[in-house]
């Protein structure tokens, strides 16, 4: 559900050119197409229960944490096949942060290589995945401009500019 909902919002942003996204369902009782899903005791939800935030509220955050209104889409090439690797990218409106959203539909890790235009200096660069092992997590980048796509993953890089 989560790499539906990924290539959904690629879909949207890039064919629909939407100039925003929105997700309407928050909760729901023991389901996976809600932000977070509600486990009653007993099939009693007064008799209370546990709440397991899902998969779809993580692929949504490798979005909305991280662009911002007023963040403006950029072009982007290479990366436009919902079927393997699509991508957008958004830059502030300070030009100080660029925000690369991929969405690997793939079964196998996907190499990227990001030629930022030389007017860009990256200072620093932060790679953040949702997968089936990872919750919108932090993990470490050794190149910013090359990387691998986990396997069935969405990941968000944060490029910090000069």
């Amino acid at each position: 559900a989560g790499l539906l909902m990924a290539r959904l919002i690629y879909s949207d942003m890039v064919d629909a050119m939407s100039p925003s996204w929105s997700y309407w369902k928050g909760m729901e009782l023991k389901g996976n197409h809600a932000l977070i899903a509600l486990h009653p005791f007993q099939d009693d939800i007064y008799r209370g229960g546990t709440v397991q935030a899902n998969k779809l509220l993580y692929t949504l955050g490798n979005y909305s944490f991280f662009v911002r209104p007023g963040y403006t889409r950029v072009a982007l090439s290479g990366a436009d096949d919902l079927a393997s690797v699509a991508a957008t990218a958004y830059l502030s409106p300070d030009g100080k942060r660029l925000v690369a959203v991929f969405v690997n539909n793939t079964f196998e890790k996907q190499s990227v290589e990001v030629a930022l235009p030389k007017s860009c200096k990256v200072t620093s660069a932060k790679m953040y995945i949702t997968d089936e092992r990872n919750d919108l997590s932090l993990h470490e980048m050794a190149s910013p401009a090359t990387f691998n796509l986990n396997a069935r993953s969405v990941t968000t890089i944060v490029y910090n500019l000069k």
